[in-house]
């Protein structure tokens, strides 16, 4: 489970965080600009981001978009441990012992411990919830108010619902709740019973325009991904805007014909007050004064009425935001051939050089075999098993040149063959001590923008309540926000120092490279002339 995690599922969260900031940016710029956007439309937009999240996490194929730059022609030497190396599995075969990985736990078993640990905390919080809703079902009464009952009936024939949910009174709550997502319930407040007979039209009415939008399904979609994503600032915004639309949406749907009812229901909320959210249901009060105060803002707001724009510009968020899709470089066309130095020693396969030799047929494969463990190559796993044929206990060098293998037990031949492996040694450890040095830089500025995101949201959220540009929270904001933003361009000035580092060190690979193949002809050469090269038949 934990191996599943770090190889796939870790990857993929932080693939998925990434390519929600272009799409909660264009959902938070589209609520801000467009003032008069349906709360309907709301609703749906911020429903996308959270749906983004979790087809980013369940979604393996990602579309793969080439839109970076083409890839250099020499890339960094990377590092595999034994287990996980294809090369090492083909050439030893499947029944081969893998040696067991030991050492303290990376940061990526850390990582998947926190995950795991989190999402466990969070469904248990779930469930417990769960649990005491249905305690609460159980405990309610049938509710037989003549005056409820009737608007009960009534209100379903005007949203024809076809199988009106169930009506109880509960002791326990203070404001109108629907729960149950197979067997919907209407559960009303004992002291419901003393309100007016608009009052408790209204409440009945924005509890059954949920039902109508099917709120309990969709939601979960939400729920989970601020579960998976718990961690992650957007989703907990995402899903708190969706709530609030969706809140904003029923509200609007109970005063489509009844605008004379504004200001009795707007007094209805303010009488309800705030009341926790329940884990599998909705209820009519407002979870914070914050929201409840965004609820009676949006009362009085007036929306626009453009089906066309809003579907164009659903079907643009849902393309460009659910689809996982990851920025890849363009291919390149051109003749090479593949030249790769690996060396595999006790528990580790280390990749020395992996190196694109353009406009050159003169190439040997070729195999320097010390052990049975330990091994330099240019060639792939089944040289690797040929040469280890031909293995005795001491080491040789297999090599094939025109369609003939040769091998080559001479030692002074062996010293330098394992001279001309030398310089790329050398060149791959430089490569990935600056792809280590990247791979910090790059963590940095994920931090970074998370907080940058941070920043933004709160900033945001000023906008929206419309206080003064100039008060002394939104110049604090600012100030933050500049200095991440230099402290991001400072990162970025190092990474392309780096970059530019890696670009030398590749060409230095390239040159290292063509110059071990022609060393290493010249050495074949010289073995097969004195006599110290034989043919493998």
């Amino acid at each position: 489970m934990l191996a599943f995690v770090e190889s796939t599922l870790l990857p993929a969260l932080a693939a998925t965080v990434v390519q929600s900031l272009p799409l909660c940016a264009l959902v938070l710029a589209a609520c801000r600009w467009l003032p008069g956007l349906p709360a309907t439309a709301r609703c749906t937009l911020w429903w996308l981001v959270s749906l983004q999240l979790l087809a980013g996490l369940v979604w393996q194929a990602p579309l793969e978009l080439p839109l970076l730059p083409a890839a250099a022609s020499v890339p960094i030497a990377a590092t595999a441990s034994l287990a996980e190396s294809p090369a090492f599995v083909a050439a030893a075969g499947p029944g081969a012992a893998v040696p067991a990985a030991t050492g303290a736990p990376g940061l990526l078993t850390w990582l998947g411990l926190a995950w795991l640990g989190g999402v466990g905390l969070r469904l248990a919080q779930g469930a417990r919830a769960l649990a005491l809703t249905r305690r609460r079902l159980r405990h309610a009464r049938a509710c037989y108010w003549p005056d409820a009952v009737a608007q009960l009936g009534h209100l379903s024939d005007a949203l024809a619902i076809r199988h009106p949910p169930a009506l109880r009174v509960s002791s326990e709550i203070r404001s109108p709740q629907l729960l149950g997502l197979w067997r919907p319930t209407v559960l009303l407040p004992a002291e419901a019973a003393d309100w007016s007979a608009q009052d408790l039209r209204l409440a009945l009415h924005h509890e059954l325009a949920h039902l109508r939008r099917r709120d309990l399904a969709w939601g979960w979609i939400p729920a989970l991904a601020e579960c998976a994503f718990f961690f992650h600032p957007l989703a907990r915004l995402a899903a708190r805007e969706y709530a609030l639309a969706r809140e904003a949406a029923c509200d609007a749907a109970v005063l489509a014909g009844a605008h004379e009812h504004a200001q009795a229901y707007g007094r209805l909320l303010v009488r309800l007050g705030t009341s926790p959210r329940p884990c599998a249901g909705l209820t009519g009060a407002s979870p914070t004064f914050t929201a409840l105060k965004r609820r009676l803002l949006m009362l009085q707001a007036r929306t626009t009425s453009a089906p066309a724009a809003m579907t164009a510009l659903t079907v643009a968020l849902v393309v460009l935001g659910t689809l996982p899709y990851r920025l890849v470089a363009a291919p390149v066309v051109a003749s090479t051939r593949s030249i790769s130095s690996t060396t595999i020693a006790g528990s580790d396969v280390r990749t020395t050089s992996s190196t694109t030799i353009t406009g050159s047929d003169v190439r040997i494969d070729n195999v320097l075999l010390f052990d049975e463990d330990r091994a330099q190559m240019s060639g792939s796993t089944d040289d690797l098993s040929a040469a280890r044929a031909l293995h005795d206990g001491k080491p040789l060098w297999w090599a094939r040149k025109d369609g003939t293998a040769y091998v080559v037990r001479d030692a002074a031949t062996l010293k330098r063959v394992r001279t001309a492996y030398r310089t790329l040694q050398v060149i791959g450890r430089e490569q990935g001590t600056i792809g280590a040095r990247q791979g910090e830089i790059g963590a940095k500025q994920g931090e970074i923008g998370i907080r940058m995101s941070e920043v933004g949201i709160a900033q945001g959220r000023l906008a929206a309540a419309r206080e003064d540009s100039r008060s002394e929270r939104r110049a604090a904001l600012d100030v933050q926000q500049n200095e991440l933003t230099q402290e991001m361009n400072e990162l970025s000035a190092r990474m392309e120092a780096l970059s530019q580092e890696q670009e030398k060190l590749s060409r230095r690979m390239t040159a290292a490279s063509a110059r071990m193949q022609q060393d290493l002809i010249a050495l074949l050469d010289q073995a097969i002339a004195r006599g110290v090269a034989a043919p493998v038949n």
